[in-house]
């Protein structure tokens, strides 16, 4: 198996895994799904928010310049 084949079965399989659960999450009546909804709606925002602050980190990192933040003497 090629690296792109497994990374795209990894891929695949967690998005399976992932659909399981919220299905698993899902109520019986209105108040119980609206709670599940809310969690997992929850869940994912802060996933994605950890990501993007990670890119947002390591981008920024990457581009820093040493001299950005000293004084400067005239």
């Amino acid at each position: 198996m090629s690296r792109q084949t497994s990374r795209h079965s990894l891929i695949a399989g967690l998005m399976v895994a992932l659909l399981c659960l919220a299905l698993a999450g899902c109520g019986y009546n209105r108040g119980e799904r609206a709670a599940s909804g809310g969690l997992l709606g929850a869940g994912g925002g802060a996933a994605i928010a950890a990501v993007t602050v990670a890119i947002v980190a390591v981008i920024s990192a990457a581009t820093k310049r040493s001299d950005c933040c000293e004084l400067r003497e005239a």
